[in-house]
């Protein structure tokens, strides 16, 4: 079987030959904008320790060696986290993973607000980065299987330049939120995220990219249609498993008819 052939049928080449000769849209404005919010909290997690730790260390009369593995912790779940969920992205998807990372910081981000020692926040810390250390790497990844070759890097730096505002943002809400409100209060707005994660898979669809390779190409050209506008309702009844109903065979051609008549009109 060529390499260029998905197992379900389908050239892959042709997915990325759709790609190549997509313009940039507001839709991939709208899709750096709404992973980047996710990026953007990633960076201001990673951070707030150091904004809380000034607090901590009297409050909890912790040591060198407490202060240092309290922020060690957090990196070497970040390591972990970006080693599994790079594994989890290559075998269920970039949005899969992208989703349950974000989730895992973010609800670990309420948590370390409810720490009440030493060791209940290393443990939350480090769970925490579990998450965060998932998050940017595939996020990253799946940002530049949207874009096609001609101008990648800039269309990637873009996005990747929410990471440095949010260390930035994170000065700035730790100087301003930890005197007045608590050190409790920065882990809470770091929860955010998960209200991000709750609805990410209904607003942006698995990368195109991934979706060929992995034979579902119909899924693929549904995300591509989605890409251009055309026939989202088409691309929900696909991304919500629709596909696989054998009860509904009809129902389905007419979608995937659709998004054929849609592909051949746009690359045209």
């Amino acid at each position: 079987m060529s390499d260029s052939i998905a197992p379900g049928g389908g050239s892959i080449d042709d997915v990325v030959a759709r790609i190549e000769r997509m313009p940039i849209s507001w839709w991939h404005v709208r899709t750096r904008i709404i992973i980047g919010v996710a990026t953007f909290f990633d960076a201001f997690d990673a951070l707030a320790i150091a904004f809380v730790l000034p607090v901590l260390v009297p409050l909890w009369k912790l040591n060198g060696p407490q202060i240092g593995f309290l922020i060690a912790a957090g990196y070497l779940g970040q390591l972990a986290g970006a080693l599994f969920f790079g594994w989890i992205a290559e075998r269920y998807g970039r949005l899969t993973a992208v989703v349950w990372s974000i989730l895992i910081f973010a609800v670990m981000s309420a948590a370390c607000a409810f720490a009440w020692d030493y060791q209940s926040l290393i443990v939350a810390r480090t769970i925490q980065g579990f998450g965060l250390g998932g998050e940017v790497p595939v996020a990253a990844t799946y940002i530049s299987e949207l874009a096609r070759a001609k101008g990648r890097g800039r269309f990637v730096l873009l996005y990747e330049l929410i990471f440095p505002v949010g260390l930035v943002s994170t000065g700035l809400v730790g100087a301003y939120v930890v005197p007045r409100y608590g050190w409790q209060w920065m882990f809470v707005i770091g929860a955010l995220p998960a209200f991000v994660a709750l609805f990410l898979q209904r607003l942006l669809p698995e990368s195109p990219r991934w979706l060929a390779t992995h034979g579902r190409q119909q899924e693929a050209q549904a995300a591509l249609a989605m890409a251009n506008g055309k026939n989202v309702e088409a691309f929900s009844a696909v991304a919500l498993g629709l596909a696989g109903d054998s009860a509904r065979p009809s129902s389905l051609a007419s979608a995937f008819r659709k998004i054929r008549l849609s592909s051949s009109i746009t690359c045209r």
